[in-house]
């Protein structure tokens, strides 16, 4: 028979496993962020089936920088964290608006 653990328990496993930090650190981020995304100031992520925000890293040396939403961190990934491609979609923006 399998192992039932708390949802808790699991996030707490892959906090630390992807990132190296415990939920107790995951909700000293989020209080201190105002329970709010770091960049846009979204109270929770949307899109997923989870609200939670979810920890931004960088991806070149795993280190975590903030809790973002999920529209956020997206955005970051696929620009790659790139100054330049996002000046260019702000560009863009204030061309067509």
């Amino acid at each position: 028979m399998a192992k039932s653990y708390s949802k808790e328990y699991i996030r707490n496993r892959n906090l630390k496993a992807r990132y190296g930090i415990t939920i107790a650190t995951y909700n000293e981020m989020l209080e201190k962020q105002g329970n709010k995304c770091a960049c846009c100031g979204a109270s929770k992520s949307t899109g997923f089936t989870t609200e939670a925000l979810v920890v931004d890293h960088c991806h070149k040396t795993g280190l975590v920088r903030d809790l973002l939403c999920n529209d956020c961190n997206i955005v970051l990934g696929i620009v790659k964290e790139s100054k330049d491609h996002l000046n260019f979609l702000i560009d863009y923006i204030i061309k067509h608006c």
